[in-house]
């Protein structure tokens, strides 16, 4: 039978000083009952990339390049950055993330206004290549 689950507002920062997601114990262990008929649905503000350090890139003000996308706030650059540091200070997380697809569960990442950077092409291209390292199966990785 076919089950969805909404979640939200989980802001997975890859700050230490300003990360204030302190579930991680019970996040990872519901997306371990997950599995094949699940679709789960991380409806806004899953990550926190207001919360997550960046750097300028240099290389863009050299060149005469805008610094960031006006509707987002920062470059791709960065965002894959912030990204990363997410991932590694959460990695706990993103292994439960890929198990759940792995055994089957859909995830579907919804952009809120604390990780617009998933608007970003390249950003969903390295949430999915990461998971998928980890075991997840791409095709149950969506964005919305």
């Amino acid at each position: 039978m076919q089950q969805y689950y909404i979640v939200s507002d989980f802001h997975i920062a890859g700050r230490k000083e300003l990360n204030d997601f302190k579930a991680t114990k019970v996040l990872c262990s519901f997306m371990d009952e997950r599995n094949d008929g699940d679709t789960v649905v991380f409806n806004g503000d899953t990550f926190d990339f207001a919360q997550t350090p960046d750097e300028p890139d240099w290389n863009a003000i050299q060149c005469g390049l805008p610094l960031q996308d006006p509707t987002i706030g920062r470059s791709q650059k960065d965002s894959l950055k912030a990204l990363n540091l997410i991932t590694t200070f959460h990695a706990k997380i993103f292994k439960s993330f890929a198990r759940a697809s792995c055994n089957g569960a859909r995830l579907v990442f919804i952009v809120g206004n604390h990780d617009v950077d998933l608007l970003w092409r390249g950003v969903q291209e390295m949430l999915v290549t990461h998971l998928v390292d980890l075991g997840a199966i791409a095709e149950n990785i969506k964005f919305g």
